[in-house]
């Protein structure tokens, strides 16, 4: 059986989003962009460089795990993959 949890939490997350008032939501300005970017661009490069650099050090591989080609392209991929998979890549 599957947990109910993803299909609920979507769902409340849903109505909160719906139900939240227009004044409660603060205008675009650089004030409230700018941190959130910082934070994205933040969480984006850890992702990408702690991910990408596991699976290149836990190779059983030894010439994956001494190749900078190797870090190279996983972690444009794991990039690319993170990117498409939240959804940011409008």
């Amino acid at each position: 059986m599957l947990s109910p949890t993803i299909p609920l939490l979507f769902v409340a997350s849903h109505t909160f989003a719906h139900l939240t008032p227009a004044y409660l939501i603060p205008n675009i300005s650089l004030l409230t962009e700018l941190p959130l970017a910082i934070l994205d661009a933040a969480t984006r490069s850890i992702v990408v460089c702690d991910g990408a650099a596991a699976l290149v050090k836990n190779s059983p591989h030894q010439a994956v795990q001494d190749s900078p080609m190797a870090l190279l392209v996983t972690s444009t991929v794991s990039f690319f993959h993170f990117r498409i998979r939240t959804g940011l890549h409008r």
